[in-house]
């Protein structure tokens, strides 16, 4: 599958996810401690997993060198 075309889908979903999130706020189905919870839901679980599915591919040794050095760069950026 073409590079641009991964991309592209991710993007989608994150903007569809954006889109529920604007339409529940408008319609006021959830408070504001409700939307702090959706957003600690969204950072904490579903980024992660959507991070981790675009990895999802056959094996390649160069893209699992490249997936250590960004869990590396990112615990060094966090320490």
């Amino acid at each position: 599958m073409d590079l641009a075309l991964i991309i592209a889908k991710q993007v989608f979903e994150l903007f569809i996810l954006i889109l529920c999130g604007v339409v529940i706020g408008k319609i006021k189905m959830v408070n504001e401690e409700g939307k702090g919870m959706l957003s600690n839901l969204l950072i904490y679980f579903v980024v992660p997993f959507m991070i981790i599915n675009s990895y999802m591919s056959g094996y390649n040794a160069e893209i699992l060198k490249n997936m250590g050095r960004m869990l590396f760069t990112a615990y060094l950026l966090y320490a």
